[in-house]
């Protein structure tokens, strides 16, 4: 399990499907993920997120869980 800091972000709606996908950038030599088409409501909820709390972002990749914290979450915060 690796959380992973979050540095920017793309949005992209999708009118047809009501929904859109976000990308996350991270640190220097990690690659970019890209979410699934998301419903209207969990797109919104992502996107206010990482508006709202960028500087303290954190990912982890395995469980794909996003997390705001001012340092990197450690095993115990995920129970």
């Amino acid at each position: 399990m690796t959380w992973k800091k979050v540095t920017g972000y793309e949005l992209e709606w999708r009118s047809r499907v009501r929904g859109g996908k976000v990308t996350m950038l991270f640190e220097e030599g990690e690659p970019p993920v890209t979410s699934p088409d998301l419903p209207a409501q969990d797109f919104s909820l992502m996107a206010d997120m990482l508006r709202h709390e960028l500087p303290r972002v954190w990912y982890e990749d395995a469980q794909k869980i996003l997390k705001t914290s001012d340092k990197e979450p450690t095993q115990e915060t995920i129970k």
